[in-house]
C-alpha cells in the first residue's frame, strides 16, 4: 500500500537521515487512508529503543498522508545471524530482545501481528528493532476498521490463519516461529526444544502469557537455568545448580591443560556422560533416595545456604566430605548408586588438584561396583578407566596401564551407542600423554562412538585430540581438518567468544605454526588466550597453558624476545603455584632454552635445559618421547659450539629414545639422526657421516612438518658430503 524513501532534513535545523513513509499514487481510497493513518496513530503511542521511532508526520498536496521515521540501517534478523556467525544462545538473545520490544508494544494495547524475520532489523552493532506496524492492531478488541486480515501465512498463528480475532498471543506465536527458524541449524537442548514448543502452541492459552515472561524464559535458558516451559525434577535442579555455581567453576572446569614443548597437550573434558549417567540413575528404582542426597549435597555448595560465608574453592572442598559421609552414610545397601555418587566427588577433587584423594575415591568407587558384582558393565568400564588414568598421573603407569586395558576390553564390546562405554575410551586416550600413536588410535575408535551418542560436545572432544594426535605424528592436513570440525561446531552450539572454544582453537594455532603459517597461527593463540584470560583470569593454569602456546607461535615466528619474555613471566607463575619441579615447570623450562638458543643466550639455554632434563627424568616414564627434547635441543646448541663429541652423545640419547616411541620417519627422530651425522662429520668422519645423514634427508624429504630450520642444517651437511636429496 506504501512506498517509503530514504529522505535527509532539509529545514537547516541539523543533519537528520529518515525514513519516509507514504501511500503510493493510485492508492487513496478512503479505507487504504484510515488503515495508514492507524499506523501512524499507533506509532506514535510507542517509545521503545527496540521499535522504529515516528518523527513526523502529515499530507502531500493531494492529500496523502506521509510519516517519517527512524532510518533503520542493517540486515534482516536471519541475514545478519547467518553473516555474523552468531551461536545458538547469540540468535535466542536477540530474539528475547525483539520479544521486550513486543511486550512494550503490548503495553499500550498494539498488537503487530506480522512479526517475521524482513520486519526485524539488525544493525551492525546487533542491535535489533521491530519495523512494519501497518497490520498492527489494537489489543482491546477494536481490530482494523477496514476489516483487513493482512498476514504472512509461513508466520501467521493458526487464529490467523481461521480469520479470527488476534490478541497478543499471536504475536508470541510469531516471535515463536522466528525463534525455530533461527535456531534450525543448531542442535537443541530439551530446554530449547520446550521454549519454542510453548511459544508456537496451536492453542493460544498454552502459549506463554506475555512476550516478557516468553523473553524471560529464552534468557534463563541462556544462563543455565530451568524454563518456565520445562521446569526442572528436583535432581535436574541439583545438577543444573553445581553447573551455575560460581564456587563450584573450578571443581566444574572441564580444561585439562598441559604445555607443550615439541608438542602442545590440552584437552577438553566434557560433562555429558555424567549428565547421562543422571538420567539413567533418574530412571531406576533408587532414583528417590539418589535425588534426595544430591540436593542435600549441592544446597550444602549454593553460596545461599551457607550464612554468608564468602565464596572459596576451598570452601566448596572442604564440603565435599561431609557430602561422601552422607553417601556412605545414607545408601550403605546401594553400592551402585554409593559408586556413581563417590565418582562425581572424585571428578571435582580431581578439577581441584588433589589426585591423590581424588584417586583414593575412584578406587572406592570401583571397589564399590566390583562389590555390588557389576564387574562386566560399561558403568565398571568407566569407572575402572578413570581410576587407572588418575593412577598413571600419579605415576603408577604399571597399574594404571593394567586398569585401562581391562576397561577397554569391557568397551569395545558394548554397543556404538553406549555412552559408558566413549567415556572408557575418553579416560583412556588422554592416559596416554605423549604416545601419540595410542593416542590417536584410541581417539579413532572413540569418534564413531561420539556420533553414534548423538553427544556434540563428545564429537568435539574427541576431533579435537584426534587432531592433536595427528598433527604430532606429522599429518598436518588432517589434523587441520579435525580441528577446523572441532572449532566450528564449539562457534555453532555456544558462539564465537565461549570458553570452550580456547582449547581447540589452541591446537589450530599450533597446526598453523608448524604448516608454517606463523600469523595465523600467532592470532589464533591469540584469541584462545584472550578468551582464556576473559573466563578464567589471567592467573588460571588454562591461560597460562595459551600464554606458553602464543610463545611458541611468537618463537617460530622468530620473534624471540617477545616469547622469552612470556615464557619467563608464564614460567615465574607455574613456580609459585605449582613448585620448582613440576612437569609444567619442566615443559616451560625446555621451551624457554629453545628460545634463548635462538636468541643467542647460549649459557642460560643449557641452564634452563639442565633443570629441564632433571624434571623430565623424574616426572616422565622411560619411554616418553618428550624425555628427548632436551638433549635434542642441546645437541644443536653444542654443534654451534663445534663440541662435536657431546653433541654426538646428546643427538644419540634423542635418537634412541625417539625411534623407539615415534612412529618410523617421524621428523624429530630424523632430525636427531641428522645431528648423529652432523657430529661425525664435524670429528672428520665422513663415512660415518653419510650412514646418517643420507637416510635422514631421504625421510625428511617426505616430511612437511618439520622445522624449516632443522632441516636447511641437515642439508647443509648433506651438501658438504655431496648428497643428492641435500640438493
Amino acid at each position: 500500500m506504501s512506498v517509503v524513501y530514504e529522505a535527509k532534513r532539509a529545514d537547516g535545523r541539523y543533519e537528520q537521515t529518515v525514513a519516509l513513509k507514504v501511500i503510493r499514487g493510485g492508492m487513496q481510497s478512503a479505507d487504504i487512508i484510515r488503515h495508514f493513518l492507524r499506523e501512524r496513530q499507533i506509532l506514535s503511542t510507542l517509545d521503545h529503543p527496540g521499535i522504529v521511532r515516528i518523527l513526523d508526520g502529515g499530507e502531500t498536496a493531494t492529500g496523502a498522508p506521509w510519516l517519517v521515521m527512524d532510518m533503520a540501517l542493517g540486515q534482516s534478523i536471519t541475514s545478519y545471524c547467518d553473516t555474523a556467525g552468531l551461536g545458538l544462545f547469540a540468535r535466542m538473545s536477540l530474539v528475547a530482545d525483539v520479544a521486550d520490544a513486543a511486550q512494550s508494544a503490548h503495553s499500550k494495547l498494539v498488537v503487530h501481528r506480522d512479526i517475521k524475520p524482513d520486519n526485524i532489523i539488525v544493525s551492525r552493532d546487533g542491535h535489533a528493532r521491530l519495523l512494519d506496524f501497518g497490520v498492527s492492531s489494537l489489543a482491546d478488541g477494536v481490530n482494523d476498521p477496514g476489516g483487513i486480515h493482512a498476514m504472512t501465512p509461513e508466520y501467521a498463528s493458526p487464529e490467523q490463519l481461521r480469520l479470527e480475532a488476534t490478541s497478543t498471543a499471536s504475536d508470541i506465536y510469531q516471535l515463536g516461529r522466528v525463534l525455530a527458524e533461527l535456531c534450525e541449524p543448531f542442535s537443541q537442548s530439551a530446554d530449547v526444544k520446550a521454549v519454542i514448543a510453548r511459544a508456537t502452541a496451536d492453542v493460544a492459552t498454552v502459549r506463554y502469557s506475555s512476550a516478557a515472561s516468553f523473553a524471560n524464559d529464552l534468557r534463563r535458558v541462556i544462563d543455565g537455568r530451568a524454563p518456565e516451559a520445562k521446569p526442572d525434577t528436583r535432581l535436574e535442579a541439583s545438577l543444573r545448580l553445581i553447573r551455575r555455581n560460581k564456587i563450584l567453576s573450578a571443581l566444574s572446569a572441564v580444561l585439562l591443560a598441559g604445555l607443550a614443548g615439541w608438542g602442545i597437550t590440552l584437552s577438553i573434558y566434557t560433562k555429558e556422560v555424567e549428565h547421562q549417567r543422571t538420567v539413567a540413575i533418574a530412571a531406576a528404582d533408587r532414583a528417590d533416595r539418589g535425588k534426595g542426597v544430591l540436593l542435600d549435597i549441592f544446597r550444602r555448595l549454593d553460596p545461599l545456604e551457607q550464612d554468608g560465608i564468602s565464596s572459596s574453592v576451598a570452601t566448596s572442598v572442604s564440603l565435599l566430605e561431609p557430602t561422601v559421609r552422607d553417601v556412605r552414610e545414607r545408601l550403605p545397601d546401594d553400592p551402585a548408586l554409593q559408586a556413581e555418587l563417590i565418582g562425581w566427588v572424585a571428578r571435582a577433587k580431581e578439577r581441584s588438584d588433589e589426585t591423590d584423594e581424588a584417586n583414593a575415591l575412584a578406587s572406592e568407587a570401583v571397589a564399590l561396583l566390583a562389590s555390588s558384582g557389576d564387574r562386566t558393565s560399561t558403568t565398571y568400564a568407566a569407572a575402572l578407566a578413570y581410576r587407572g588414568a588418575l593412577d598413571i598421573d600419579l605415576g603408577n603407569r604399571e597399574e594404571g596401564e593394567t586398569l585401562i586395558k581391562e576397561a577397554l576390553t569391557i568397551a569395545r564390546s558394548a554397543p556404538i551407542s553406549d555412552e559408558e562405554a566413549l567415556d572408557t575410551f575418553l579416560s583412556a586416550a588422554w592416559s596416554k600423554g605423549s604416545d601419540w600413536i595410542s593416542l590417536r588410535a584410541l581417539f579413532e575408535e572413540a569418534l564413531p562412538r561420539a556420533l553414534a551418542t548423538g553427544s556434540v560436545e563428545a564429537e568435539i572432544e574427541v576431533r579435537s585430540g584426534l587432531g592433536r594426535a595427528l598433527g604430532e605424528l606429522g599429518e598436518l592436513s588432517e589434523a587441520e581438518a579435525q580441528i577446523s570440525q572441532a572449532i566450528a561446531l564449539t562457534e555453532s552450539i555456544y558462539g564465537a567468544d565461549h570458553p570452550r572454544l580456547a582449547l581447540p582453537l589452541s591446537d589450530m594455532g599450533r597446526i598453523l605454526n608448524d604448516m608454517g603459517r606463523s600469523e595465523e597461527s600467532i592470532a589464533t593463540h591469540r584469541r584462545a588466550l584472550a578468551i582464556s584470560s576473559a573466563a578464567f583470569g589471567p592467573d588460571n593454569s588454562s591461560t597460562l597453558s595459551h600464554q606458553n602456546n602464543l610463545a611458541l607461535a611468537l618463537l617460530g615466528a622468530g620473534r624471540s624476545d617477545e616469547a622469552i619474555t612470556l615464557f619467563e613471566m608464564n614460567l615465574a607463575s607455574r613456580i609459585r603455584t605449582e613448585g620448582a619441579d613440576s612437569l609444567d615447570a619442566g615443559e616451560l623450562l625446555q621451551n624457554l632454552a629453545v628460545t634463548q638458543s635462538q636468541a643467542g643466550r647460549v649459557e642460560d639455554a643449557l641452564v634452563s635445559l639442565a633443570r629441564a632434563e632433571a624434571i623430565f627424568d623424574v616426572r616422565l616414564a622411560e619411554g616418553n618421547p618428550r624425555r628427548a627434547f632436551p638433549a635434542l635441543t642441546r645437541s644443536a646448541i653444542l654443534l654451534d659450539m663445534k663440541t662435536y663429541g657431546e653433541a654426538e652423545r646428546n643427538a644419540r640419547r634423542a635418537y634412541d629414545i625417539l625411534s623407539k616411541t615415534l612412529p618410523a620417519g617421524h621428523y624429530a627422530t630424523e632430525v636427531a639422526r641428522c645431528r648423529i651425522g652432523m657430529a661425525r662429520l664435524g670429528l672428520g668422519d665422513r663415512k660415518g657421516a653419510r650412514s646418517y645423514l643420507e637416510p635422514s634427508l631421504a625421510a625428511l624429504a617426505s616430511q612437511t612438518g618439520a622445522p624449516a630450520a632443522y632441516v636447511e642444517a641437515c642439508k647443509a651437511a648433506g651438501r658438504e658430503l655431496e648428497l643428492p636429496a641435500a640438493q
